[in-house]
């Protein structure tokens, strides 16, 4: 496919071929991505999770709705399965699996020893799915009437407390509300559980554009 050609990366182009077949690959998964990746690096040094993971992440962002396709109604568990069964070229079945757990709890719900795929990863990936899943599920928020609203994203930490600033384009009180009500899981992997407000998320006034 001639607009895949300069994707060098066998993995990254097996990601975009299978959201190119779904007719997917449109603006909203990479803007999810991008601000999933910006959240990433913000976090490294509380997440401490291995190099890799930047890259299982980026994946998961891009194939999060995949399952859309197919129906709406529970469709990160149809992501989730999709990209199971997506021959996803270059990811090993353990990374194939890491990618489609992160996809599966995107939304809601958190992963465990109930779900037998995520049981079946070593304990140090069920770990970092955990992180994953946290980070895209606020990523997702933030672009949830998928226009693309919110610039960037920057992480302040006072404490033990965290602040999510982000700049938008204009009028994004869906985008705030809906990344608001996803950060239950990341507070919870802080460990800052009884304070009043440990991961917040709100316009950065120094930067917000109209």
């Amino acid at each position: 496919v001639k607009e895949l050609a300069p994707i060098e990366d066998l993995r990254l182009r097996s990601v975009v071929q299978l959201l190119s077949k779904l007719r997917e690959y449109g603006p909203h998964p990479r803007h999810v991505a991008l601000l999933a990746l910006t959240l990433w690096e913000s976090f490294r040094r509380v997440h401490r999770l291995p190099p890799e993971t930047r890259h299982l992440l980026h994946y998961a962002a891009l194939l999060h709705d995949v399952g859309a396709v197919l129906s709406f109604d529970n469709h990160a568990e149809h992501s989730a399965y999709m990209i199971r069964n997506g021959n996803l070229r270059g990811l090993s079945a353990q990374e194939v699996e890491i990618v489609a757990c992160v996809a599966r709890y995107h939304a809601k719900g958190r992963p465990g020893k109930e779900d037998r795929n995520y049981r079946g990863l070593p304990r140090p990936w069920r770990a970092a799915v955990q992180w994953l899943a946290a980070l895209l599920r606020i990523a997702e928020g933030l672009d949830r009437s998928h226009y693309q609203l919110i610039r960037s994203v920057r992480v302040v930490r006072r404490g033990s407390r965290f602040a999510i600033l982000v700049t938008a384009r204009r009028d994004a009180q869906l985008e705030l509300w809906a990344a608001r009500r996803r950060t239950g899981l990341l507070a919870e992997l802080l460990g800052t559980r009884k304070a009043p407000a440990p991961v917040g998320v709100r316009l950065d006034p120094a930067r917000s554009k109209s």
